[in-house]
Formats: structure tokens, C-alpha cells, sequence
């Protein structure tokens, strides 16, 4: 989030490792923690699930899958329903996005921005949009949105009941096994809600919370699990290379 020279507040993509704009967005450390954990010591071992990671942290397996990413994110990861399409006939697509084909993630950030010209009830549409798709889904900055996505707006109760759990993770998975079978993919980002998978490993690396590292901490115990944890400590990445990455029980 920043504040332009005329005093009004918009909103920079968060954090999802994967914008051209990341290495000045987010603490180098933290990216490279992630790609730590893929590509130094987040081994990934044969799953008996396609849908789920496994990864060998010091002989021990771990296993991130479908309900682990609801638990941290308390998102719906339901099965995903059959759309009626009678309900969905693209007026807010028609409206906004008409003959734009794709719709870029920078274009859904910039009408986001401009919402305040916008009428009450398409300023949360245009809010929930620019949520999904460049946070949870988070890609690329100038791929493009999804038009059904945009579409189930046309039935706000139905939208927000949709499982988007379940296309985040679903999302996050099938980039992470791709990035992993074809590491230089980690140079064009990680698509989806990357940062569940940084509160797993800080479950998992113990030493990424001892108190001479202190890269998170935990502050609670909330059943959703990402809301237990602060980041207020950024440590040099070498420092969390020879400390952590490096270290004989990692």
C-alpha cells in the first residue's frame, strides 16, 4: 500500500512472489526462503497423492496438502460445485472489461485504484476481483484474469460461497511441482497464495523461530492457522543461508 503526491491510498499486488516488481516489494530474504525450501533443502519425495507436496525435512516426511492450506488460510476448499449458468450472465464483465481480451491483472489493479469514481456496489465487485486475482491467484501481472471469475460476480452470495480455497491451492500446487521439476521456473514466480506455504515451513524448520534467528514468531493459537504468526525481523539472506539452510539438523 502507498500514498500518492495528492494524498490517496492505493494498493501495490501483495505478497505472492511473483510480480516483475517483487525484489522491491518484498524483503529479499523472505522470496529466498521460499526458494530455499524448493530448491536447497525442500526435497521433494513421491507422494500417493498428485494434489499434495511431500518433502523430507531431516529424514522426517511433511506433507502439505489440500487441508493444511484450509487450516492456515481458513479458506472454503470444498469440491468445486457446477456453476449454473443461468445465474451468470457477465454485466459486470460486459461492463467494465468489454472487447478486453485478456484482462490483465495491472488493468483490474488500476480500475481498483479508480474505484472511488466507481458506484458503491461495483467498488466492492471490483475489490473482491482484484483480491482473488492478484492475491490468492496471484500470477504474473500481466497475465490474464479469468473471465468466469469475473463472470460469478453477477451473483455476489454465489461468489463469495464459491470454494476459491480450493482454485488457490489448486494453483499453488500445480506452479510449486512445476518449479521444482524445472528450477529456472522459480525466475518467473510462484503463482497463488505463496505465502501458506512460508507458515508451514515455519512449523516445520524450527529454527527459522529460535530466538537468534527470529525470522517469525508465533503469537498464538488461532484455529486459522496464518493468523498465529508476526514477521517483524527480516535477517540478511546470507545469514539465514549458513544458519538455517546450511545447518546439519535442517
Amino acid at each position: 500500500m502507498k500514498t500518492n503526491n495528492g494524498g490517496e491510498t492505493s494498493y501495490d499486488v501483495p505478497l505472492n512472489f511473483s510480480t516483475e516488481s517483487d525484489e522491491d516489494s518484498v524483503p529479499i530474504a523472505k522470496r529466498r526462503l521460499f526458494e530455499g525450501v524448493l530448491k536447497r533443502k525442500g526435497k521433494e519425495t513421491e507422494t500417493e497423492n498428485d494434489d499434495e507436496l511431500w518433502f523430507n525435512f531431516e529424514g522426517t516426511i511433511a506433507k502439505f496438502g489440500i487441508r493444511k492450506f484450509e487450516a492456515i488460510t481458513g479458506l472454503n476448499c470444498v469440491p468445486l460445485p457446477i456453476v449454473d449458468n443461468s445465474k451468470v450472465k457477465g454485466k459486470f464483465l460486459s461492463k467494465y472489461f468489454k472487447n478486453e481480451d485478456p484482462i490483465s491483472r495491472s488493468r483490474v489493479s488500476f480500475l481498483f485504484n479508480e474505484s472511488k469514481k466507481l458506484k458503491e456496489e461495483d467498488k466492492i465487485k471490483m475489490a473482491k476481483i482484484y483480491f482473488l486475482e492478484n492475491f490468492l491467484l496471484g500470477k504474473q501481472f500481466t497475465t490474464g484474469c479469468d473471465f468466469e471469475h469475473i463472470k460469478l460476480l453477477d451473483d455476489e452470495q454465489y461468489f463469495d460461497a464459491y470454494p476459491w480455497g480450493r482454485i488457490g491451492y489448486n494453483v499453488l500446487i500445480d506452479s510449486i511441482k512445476k518449479s521444482i521439476k524445472n528450477p529456472s521456473a522459480l525466475d518467473v514466480g510462484i503463482s497463488g497464495f505463496a505465502y501458506s506455504l512460508l507458515v508451514w515451513v515455519y512449523d516445520c524448520v524450527p529454527l527459522l523461530i529460535d530466538p537468534s534467528i527470529f525470522c517469525a514468531q508465533k503469537i498464538d493459537d488461532n484455529k486459522i492457522c496464518i493468523l498465529n504468526w508476526i514477521v517483524n525481523n527480516h535477517p540478511e539472506w546470507k545469514e539465514l543461508a549458513e544458519r538455517v539452510f546450511n545447518h546439519e539438523h535442517v
